[in-house]
C-alpha cells in the first residue's frame, strides 16, 4: 500500500529543507524533494526528514548542517480496578 504524506507533513518537510540550505549563496537555486512512503507505522515524517537531509548532502547542496528526526511516544500507565490501561 502506497501512503501519501499529509499537507502538514509536506509543509514541515518543505520548511525544514528550506531552513537547512544556504539559500543566500544561490538565490535562484531550486530543489525538488520527493518522499515515497511504502509503509508507515507512524514514523513517515521523521524518516522523510532524515532521508531528505542526507540526499541534499549527497547532492552537495550547501547546507548549515545535517538534520535528523525521531518520533517519541509517551506511555502512561494508570492503575484502575487492578487493571493497567495504556
Amino acid at each position: 500500500m502506497l501512503l501519501v504524506l499529509t499537507k502538514f507533513q509536506i509543509f514541515s518537510l518543505n520548511n525544514i529543507c528550506l531552513d537547512i540550505m544556504l539559500q543566500h549563496e544561490f538565490p535562484n537555486f531550486q530543489v525538488d524533494v520527493c518522499a515515497l512512503v511504502l509503509e508507515s507505522d507512524g514514523g513517515a515524517l521523521p524518516a522523510a526528514i532524515t532521508c531528505a537531509s542526507l540526499a541534499l548532502a549527497d547532492a552537495s547542496v550547501p547546507m548549515y548542517d545535517l538534520v535528523t528526526a525521531v518520533t517519541m511516544v509517551r506511555k502512561v500507565l494508570c492503575q484502575r480496578a487492578s487493571k493497567y490501561i495504556l
